[in-house]
């Protein structure tokens, strides 16, 4: 399922998905200076890393939490 605002490349840098995910309502929720961010909405936290490049599976992963928080949330 493809949602409005969200452009997943196969492959992307944690920024790109940072950037992606703020232009679309998440909030930094905390980062502890290491490598990785938590973002939240919804009541809802996802975990994003900071590397230059994110491993397929873990992308992947990424795409299926956040397009099922927004089918969660978002009704149709």
């Amino acid at each position: 399922m493809k949602q409005k605002g969200y452009v997943w490349n196969k492959v992307m840098s944690g920024e790109d998905v940072a950037k992606m995910l703020e232009a679309n309502g998440w909030i930094l929720d905390r980062h502890h200076g290491g490598s990785h961010m938590m973002y939240s909405k919804y009541n809802e936290t996802c975990s994003v890393s900071k590397h230059y490049e994110i491993n397929i599976g873990t992308l992947a992963s990424i795409k299926r939490f956040v397009n099922l928080v927004e089918s969660k949330y978002i009704k149709k």
